[in-house]
């Protein structure tokens, strides 16, 4: 099972049409200390800090090519079609002393 991060309905929109996410996607609007186990060992899709990405199983970040101004406000599904281009996997892992 993988797990989405985003506020966005355009982002959830776009990522069923290009199959990235499926119905048992399950879609979490931000992380908190109340729902961090829901990452945890996890295929995450989303943008997360490193901290938290390091929880994870591995993390499907989207990229975006984003025009300054649509930047700091919600964009339409039409603009989300656009504005991404791809989607990038990683593996975070802490680096301990």
């Amino acid at each position: 099972m993988s797990v989405l991060i985003t506020r966005h309905k355009a982002t959830i929109q776009l990522f069923k049409e290009l199959d990235i996410i499926n119905e048992n996607t399950e879609i979490i609007e931000h992380v908190n200390n109340e729902n961090i186990h829901k990452i945890t060992g996890q295929d995450v899709i989303g943008i997360l800090p490193f901290d938290l990405a390091a929880q994870c199983n591995s993390v499907l970040t989207p990229l975006w090519d984003t025009p300054l101004e649509a930047r700091g406000r919600e964009w339409n599904y039409e603009e989300t079609k656009i504005y991404f281009k791809g989607v990038r996997k990683y593996k975070v892992s802490e680096i301990r002393r």
